[in-house]
């Protein structure tokens, strides 16, 4: 009898490990799907119903890598061309490459642990004149502002803070430091639109999009005229907005395309590329739920707070 009940015990709980479905964020499912390999044959493919002329090679490709991976997780195999490690991008100051979490739901609680972190400043993160990151520079940066007298000088007596940091770094006081909450925001970026609702939204973009390239000369130029509504990027890169922009062909200051870049982008781009994005997401896997196959396909790990917790009891 008691070898019977754990005969049972051992098929219910493989039973519940094979049907199981894991929730992954909005933001994590997205860093995921830049690691996967389109072909050129996969740019000719419409990414909606109408065409869209604002979107850039590398927007473009975001939104058919979601609903390519989408598409193979319904056939059960994903391939990355990448590890599914998160990269260490030298942006902040405790940022680290680790492998993404799943979880049992979006009640999770490691989901709401916002924590604040230090923006690496640009003077640090980028060689003076170039594009490419200084690593060396960040890791002495971030090794610097880890040491328990920094922290509390930077918590505490901010002036001999600036000061330290000018005579070891050469940086002036006023690049002050940004303090940037990071979250697991990606839990309620879900739109709760219809698809119905979604594609009126998209139309309503394109059109109000296309009314403000031609709402002046201004924009005229500089939104079609040297086609910068592609490369809005020059306004909210961090890695270009400081650069001079070339080509500049429109005929106004560099301050001035970022000013209409930037309200473009902001008013229409930016929304127009999330609700594509959203479209598939409640198109292909609504509440983005996979089974621990395909979670293991993507490289995620299982979060320790609820994942772990609930399979060590069981």
């Amino acid at each position: 009898m008691k070898e019977l009940k754990l005969l049972l015990r051992l098929i219910i709980l493989v039973n519940f490990t094979i049907i199981m479905s894991y929730f992954i964020t909005r933001s994590n499912f997205l860093r995921i799907v830049k690691k996967v390999e389109l072909t050129p044959e996969d740019f000719l493919k419409p990414i909606y119903k109408s065409q869209i002329y604002c979107l850039n090679r590398l927007e473009i490709k975001l939104i058919l890598s979601v609903k390519q991976v989408l598409d193979d997780v319904k056939k059960g195999f994903v391939v990355l061309n990448k590890s599914g490690q998160l990269v260490d991008t030298f942006t902040y100051v405790n940022e680290y490459t680790h492998y993404s979490k799943y979880h049992l739901d979006k009640k999770c609680e490691a989901l709401n642990s916002n924590f604040k972190d230090i923006l690496i400043p640009v003077e640090i993160k980028f060689k003076a004149g170039e594009s490419s990151i200084d690593h060396e520079r960040v890791k002495e940066f971030r090794s610097w502002m880890k040491q328990p007298e920094i922290q509390d000088l930077h918590l505490n007596e901010s002036s001999k803070f600036y000061d330290r940091m000018e005579t070891k770094f050469g940086l002036k006081s006023q690049n002050r430091l940004s303090d940037n909450e990071v979250s697991n925001k990606g839990v309620q970026e879900i739109s709760s639109l219809s698809i119905t609702e979604l594609e009126n939204k998209i139309d309503n973009l394109l059109s109000s999009a296309f009314e403000y390239c031609d709402a002046n000369e201004k924009n005229a130029k500089i939104l079609l005229g040297g086609d910068l509504r592609l490369h809005t990027y020059w306004a909210t890169s961090e890695k270009y907005r400081q650069r001079q922009i070339f080509p500049n062909n429109t005929g106004y200051s560099d301050s001035i395309v970022r000013e209409v870049l930037l309200d473009y982008h902001n008013r229409f781009k930016s929304p127009l590329i999330n609700s594509l994005i959203d479209y598939y997401i409640i198109s292909l896997n609504q509440g983005l739920y996979f089974n621990k196959n395909i979670m293991e396909q993507l490289e995620f790990q299982p979060c320790r707070k609820c994942v772990q917790q609930t399979e060590n009891i069981s």
